[in-house]
Formats: structure tokens, sequence, C-alpha cells
């Protein structure tokens, strides 16, 4: 490999002890390019804290407006400049791409490594707003937040020489938003598998409850149980924040909240679930970190064909319900027949183990860079 010496750029609560998306994909990432034989230094940035910065942000919530603090980003640059590539850590991050230019010249490769393109769940919250008790990110107006990060989206783009995501769908919508180079790499998964024993009727999902993609999909598929008359199902919900959690509990009697979870703690509750819900019905940025969690558990898996976007496997797999009928009809197939888990959870286990390895990951990922930075 031609490049040696790597900045990883990265918002400092992106790494360390956290459990969430973010986090883990962060430590996967930084695992592949340590695993490519890059010497990578890490330059942890904080938000732009400034007051006037705060007052503007009432006006402009795109994160792509001032997502650095001034001193970070002096920081950013020395170590930039000592650097055969540099990688900015979320696509929000490419918006010092153009000052990095100045500073580093066009001889020195910035690759962004993308959570999922901002406007793809921010269209899901404008969609949902008024339906959903979602968080408010649609500062000044709902118009005017999605053209903000639509046309910051496409601006960014200018500045950076290659995006790597997480799905083959972000790849082409990084195409699609001017991207010069566009490639996206599988998810890893870690077998860790539970002492399984499940308890008939029991399902289970964990996700950030504000993410609209998940919740519209929880929701969707709970008012079919209730549609369906569905009593011999519960569904126990691990995540934040509370205040979703309860609203669930008050709306639907087949929900038991359980707010977060310690490792332990969320493991042997999981160990006692039919099999881990996954309902994502429209198309989410990224890919469901949450799955790889579930795969390395090895119990049985009920997702949809977008839920399961940023994995590959050879042999084995989950199941895919892709309506909210077909969905909780499968929950109830489940619940009903005791031998069907134990099938379902053979293929899970085949495809834990024969999922994307790390290798192969860090091998396509040096072959772009290489490229790239051929082509400067």
């Amino acid at each position: 490999m031609t490049l040696q010496k790597a900045v990883f750029v990265t918002h400092h609560q992106h790494i360390g002890d956290g459990k969430g998306g973010v986090q883990r994909c962060t430590a996967e990432y930084l695992e592949t390019l340590e695993a490519m034989g890059l010497e990578v230094q890490i330059v942890r940035i904080r938000n732009d804290q400034r007051l006037d910065t705060k007052i503007l942000r009432r006006l402009n919530s795109s994160p792509y407006f001032r997502p650095v603090a001034s001193t970070d980003l002096e920081h950013v640059l020395a170590a930039a400049r000592k650097a055969d590539i540099v990688f900015l850590n979320q696509v929000a991050l490419c918006a010092v791409a153009s000052q990095l230019k100045a500073v580093i010249g066009p001889s020195i490769p910035i690759i962004a490594l993308s959570h999922g393109c901002e406007i793809t769940d921010l269209l899901h919250v404008a969609r949902l707003n008024r339906q959903l008790p979602l968080s408010a990110r649609l500062r000044p107006t709902r118009k005017q937040a999605l053209a903000q990060v639509f046309c910051d989206e496409v601006d960014a783009r200018a500045h950076i020489d290659g995006v790597i995501s997480l799905s083959d769908y972000d790849a082409q919508t990084e195409t699609w938003l001017g991207s010069a180079a566009s490639t996206w790499v599988p998810r890893t998964v870690k077998p860790d598998a539970l002492d399984w024993s499940p308890v008939v009727g029991r399902f289970g999902f964990v996700g950030t409850l504000d993410h609209a993609p998940s919740l519209e999909g929880l929701v969707q598929v709970l008012d079919e149980c209730q549609r369906q008359g569905a009593d011999e199902l519960e569904v126990h919900i691990v995540g934040n924040p509370p205040k979703l959690g309860e609203w669930l509990v008050q709306r639907y009697r087949h929900v038991k909240y359980l707010g977060a979870l310690n490792d332990a703690d969320m493991q042997r509750e999981a160990s006692t679930w039919s099999a881990f819900l996954n309902p994502i019905f429209c198309q989410a940025r990224g890919c469901s970190t949450k799955l790889a969690m579930a795969l390395g558990w090895q119990i049985p898996i009920l997702t949809t064909t977008i839920g399961r976007r940023g994995y590959v496997w050879e042999q084995g797999g989950v199941v895919e319900a892709n309506t909210s009928a077909e969905y909780v009809t499968t929950m109830r197939q489940l619940a009903q027949d005791s031998e069907k888990p134990l099938c379902l959870r053979e293929g899970v286990i085949q495809a834990a183990t024969t999922a994307a390895s790390m290798t192969a990951i860090a091998a396509a990922m040096e072959s772009f860079c290489e490229k790239v930075a051929a082509g400067r």
C-alpha cells in the first residue's frame, strides 16, 4: 500500500464506550483502517459552541453548519499537513473539506466515511412530524430545513475525493449527489451467541426510538398487532428516549418498555425473545447497526429487505417480511409453532458465521483508496 499515514477526524463523543449505532460504525471504520495497515492519527473534535453559532442554528439546523469548533479545526489542519490521506467520519464533516483543501492542496485525498446521507432520514422526519412524536429537527420550517440540508449535501461533495458508505443505496445516492467516487462496504458480524431460552410469544426491539424510520416501522407493526387482535404476542422494547417508550406503553397493550439496558441485562433479556424485531419499511440512511448485534447473538431475526441493507453472507439468512400484515402474521406463526424459531436460528447462525470478513472489507477499502489517490 502506497498510503501510509492517515488522519481520522471524528467528533469526540463518537469514540469511546458508547453502544449507539454511530459509535459502533465509527469503531468498525477505525478497525478497518488499521487492518489496511495504515498508521492512523485520530483527531477528536467538538461542535462549534460559540454563542452566535447557537443563535444562528435556530435559523439553520443543518448539521453541515459550523460542525467543528474553530480551535479544533486548527488541529485538523495541522494533522492533515503530515498525512497521506484524510478520513472524515460522517458526511457532515465534509463542510470543512474546502478549508482542508486550501491548506493541504489537491495531492492528499479526502475520503468521507459515511453513516448515511443526512437528507434521507430528515425527509422521513418531515413526512412524519405530525403523525409521530419525533424530535424537532426542522428549524426554522420544514421546507427551509429540507432545502438547506439538500443544498449542503450537494455543495459538500464538491470538495471531497470519495465516499465510502455502509449500503449500496447510500453509495448510489452519493453518486447522485455528485461525489467524485463512491463505494460501499458491508458490516462485519462478531459471534457472541446467547444462552437462548425463548419465551413463547415474546419478541424484542432495540433502537433509538426517535429515529423516524424505526419508530414508524415499530408503530405500524404494533398497530397491526391490535388490528389482528394478536393478544398472544408481547413486544419488549429497549432504547431511549424514555418519553417515547412510555408513549408506546400507553398506546399499545402488547408493549413492555424496559428503557436502556447495560450489556449484561441486555443479553439476559434478549435470550428470552422468540425473535429480534427490526421493522424498517421506508428507505433509511446507512444501515441498521443493531442487526450486527442480533446476528452475533445468533437468535432468530425478523426484519425487512430494507432493514437488512448493508449486510452480506454466503449461507443462511434472516426472515424478511415487507408489509406490516405479513410481519405480524410471521410473528404469530413463530408464537404458535415452537419448532419454527429453532429452524430460523440455524439460518441466522449460518449468516453470522459466513458474513463479510474484516480482511475482505479492508482489502476492498484499500483498493478504493488507492484508486482515488492515483486519480489525484
